[in-house]
């Protein structure tokens, strides 16, 4: 798995959000494990241990499939490398921004400011194109994101 090179946040709505997240997520997560569930099953007993553990599983897997979309690198510099006009094949086509030519499917993303394979979309919560690489982690992290909220 290739890496991005910039994490980081492009916009200001982009900050909000993932600031939002990587804070509101662990508090939540926290204030279930350390208030919530002492007041509903006494600590040690079954059904604690069980929760305690269901709800790490859960957090982990947030988090790891957060981080998963973020670091994969969905962009067109993981397969191709800048040539001329000439040589482009059918339903590829050249990005006069990125001076590269995309395959089939690819698309630039003004906010990165790079050309996607197979681009999904932009997600502000992630601060990062879903695409190829990163779609199924993506998923993943929304699947888990939808299971912890109904815990």
């Amino acid at each position: 798995m290739l890496t991005q090179r910039c994490i980081l946040p492009h916009t200001a709505s982009d900050i909000f959000s993932v600031t939002f997240l990587l804070i509101i997520v662990p508090l939540i997560y926290w204030f279930e494990l350390w208030i919530v569930l002492p007041e509903l099953y006494e600590y040690g007993t079954s059904p604690h241990i069980f929760h305690c553990c269901l709800g790490s599983f859960i957090m982990l897997n947030v988090v790891g499939n957060f981080t998963y979309t973020v670091l994969c690198d969905t962009s067109i510099r993981q397969v191709l490398i800048p040539t001329n006009k000439g040589d482009i094949k059918e339903g590829w086509r050249f990005c006069r921004i990125c001076e590269l030519i995309g395959p089939p499917r690819s698309w630039h993303c003004d906010i990165c400011n790079i050309c996607i394979v197979k681009r999904d979309h932009h997600c502000i919560f992630t601060a990062c194109c879903v695409g190829h690489c990163n779609q199924r982690y993506f998923l993943m992290f929304i699947f888990y994101l939808f299971i912890s909220t109904l815990y």
